[in-house]
């Protein structure tokens, strides 16, 4: 006769047979599905073959946009004669006035797109603008603004005022332009123009059909 024991732990020792068939039937038919199991959580988390969009070429887009575009009116020297020649141009609207401004300085350096003369040399840069004083600008070029100018009285006078009839013209809170070339005030621009003034808008030296 079998012991107590015994009956005890048969029952017990036969569920633990069973679990131990069952785990290994498991493991070996699980490895032949994990593959493909892995390739379709890696592909459902994959990401796209071209990438969206960028959030800079969205903002790109938007600046470019035509109610985000304002119109401004640059001057340049006029081929035909010493008076200033009006131009149309378009830049990015901003709540800045001092980055508008900036625009439209950089495109007065890139020069007329209608055949007028330079006011500024292409090489020149705009090192920065900003307020000096209430309603008063000081425009800041590097050094090439002086160097590479043509000079005679003329030339400076168009230099200057192309300057400051494109911002005041354009922008109605600027009244006043310091010009300064490498951060310091100069004497003149080429020895005729006192740059040490303040200049107001003149526009007695843009052609009559604009005024």
């Amino acid at each position: 006769m079998k012991s107590p024991v015994y009956l005890i732990y048969l029952p017990t020792g036969i569920a633990l047979a069973i679990l131990a068939v069952v785990l290994v039937l498991f493991y070996r038919s699980a490895p032949a599905n994990r593959p493909e199991e892995m390739a379709a959580a890696t592909a459902s988390h994959a990401l796209p073959a071209e990438p969206p969009e960028s959030l800079e070429d969205e903002e790109s887009a938007d600046r470019l946009a035509p109610e985000n575009q304002k119109e401004v009116v640059l001057f340049f020297q006029s081929e035909n004669s010493d008076r200033l020649y009006p131009e149309l141009r378009s830049i990015v609207r901003t709540a800045s006035v001092l980055t508008q401004a900036k625009q439209v300085m950089v495109e007065l350096i890139a020069g007329s797109r209608e055949g007028h003369l330079p006011v500024i040399s292409e090489e020149a840069r705009l090192r920065e603008i900003y307020t000096c004083s209430d309603g008063t600008v000081c425009v800041d070029f590097t050094r090439h603004l002086v160097e590479n100018h043509s000079g005679g009285s003329a030339g400076e006078i168009a230099t200057v005022y192309a300057i400051v009839n494109s911002l005041t013209v354009n922008f109605p809170e600027i009244k006043r332009v310091r010009i300064l070339v490498e951060g310091e005030e100069r004497e003149t621009l080429k020895d005729h123009i006192d740059l040490s003034l303040t200049f107001s808008q003149d526009l007695s030296l843009v052609e009559e059909w604009f005024l």
